[in-house]
């Protein structure tokens, strides 16, 4: 799952369809790196613009707007059979190599309820959310509590190190002149 309900207020623009380079726009790093690993069933949650959407092999609506990452990664879970695996659309340095490292602790300790990716410091949209999450960001989402990283303080959370470049987010024009 892919988290595209951004409103991109930095950036000025939509930054997901942000040309980088000759690799296409913004969020196609992100969709590419999914798709390498978990094949054609790479979701987009959250409203979007359809030449964001047409990139997707389908579309989740967001039925909690406007609450950040808490409310597309609610959604995801709640919308899911089993684990999901989220990334911001943003990321501009993501490869599947740092999809597979966050999978790898994941599949060492079943009992976790998330795993995500960390540098100098957390981050909750990148990661496998298990189901079992559902209840502390259901209950956090109720009493408008939507800092994600204070919420996995409230479940057993796994971090693994990952090339700062993978967790590299765009929010200004200037994000993306080096790349």
């Amino acid at each position: 799952m892919v988290l595209v309900g951004g409103k991109s207020r930095r950036f000025g623009r939509d930054k997901l369809q942000e040309q980088v380079g000759d690799d296409g726009a913004l969020v196609d790093r992100s969709v590419h790196a999914l798709r390498t690993v978990f094949g054609k069933r790479v979701m987009a949650v959250g409203a979007c613009d359809s030449r964001v959407r047409e990139r997707f092999d389908g579309e989740l609506a967001d039925p909690y707007p406007g609450l950040g990452p808490m409310g597309g990664i609610l959604a995801a879970l709640e919308s899911a059979d089993g684990d999901v695996f989220v990334l911001a659309g943003d990321l501009v340095g993501v490869t599947p190599e740092c999809v597979h490292a966050v999978l790898r602790l994941a599949n060492k300790d079943a009992s976790a309820d998330a795993v995500i990716a960390t540098t100098e410091r957390d981050h909750p949209t990148f990661g496998l959310y298990r189901r079992s999450v559902l209840d502390v960001l259901r209950d956090r989402v109720a009493n408008k509590q939507l800092a994600m990283r204070r919420a996995l303080s409230d479940c057993k959370t796994l971090r693994v190190a990952i090339d700062p470049g993978c967790a590299e987010n765009v929010n200004r024009p200037e994000d993306l002149r080096s790349k």
